[in-house]
């Protein structure tokens, strides 16, 4: 069995893998741990995270949660804002730069 340590600003953790392996972690938090889903994207994971939490940045047109999101490199960013929400006024919608909703890495 192998191991990797993973260290994390509030706490270190051990996860013990067998080859071949096939980890997807959840960080839902882009803002409070970009630079920890950074570590693991570098250590082979996939990550999971959030470009938005609730209706919060939606309702304040807040796109810092999406762009910490692309800056940790995590390879999924989920979002329930696809296109603007109809239940409140917002413009807020989640993309990327072409306006598509996926972005392949070469």
């Amino acid at each position: 069995m192998n191991y990797i340590q993973v260290i994390g600003s509030d706490n270190s953790y051990i996860i013990a893998i067998e080859k071949p392996f096939f980890n997807c972690l959840v960080e839902k938090n882009p803002v409070k741990n970009s630079e920890k889903i950074k570590s693991l994207v570098a250590l082979g994971f996939m990550v999971r995270t959030r470009a938005d939490s609730g209706t919060e940045e939606a309702r304040n047109n807040d796109y810092n949660r999406f762009e910490k999101a692309k800056y940790s490199g995590a390879q999924i960013i989920t979002t329930d804002y696809y296109i603007p929400s109809t239940l409140f006024k917002s413009d807020f919608k989640v993309s990327f730069e072409n306006g598509t909703y996926e972005k392949i890495k070469n």
